[in-house]
């Protein structure tokens, strides 16, 4: 098999990772070892922003009481 561009090569990578969780896990530290990951909180804050998703404040439960 020949993979002609990147866009192949990571959906082949992305098979790869699906059919053996082992081999997931070693593209996901192959990742973090290259940079290729970011903050959860830089993913959720574009993601918000983009979709249009306001964030609440933890306000909102004030003066509530479990049950």
């Amino acid at each position: 098999m020949t993979v002609k561009n990147n866009t192949q090569y990571e959906k082949l990578r992305d098979i790869a990772a699906q059919a053996d969780e082992e081999e997931g896990i070693r593209q996901g530290l192959e990742d973090v070892k290259n940079g290729k990951v970011r903050l959860m909180r830089e993913f959720f804050a574009e993601f918000e922003a983009r979709h249009g998703i306001r964030k609440q404040t933890s306000g909102h439960l004030k003066g509530r009481t479990r049950h």
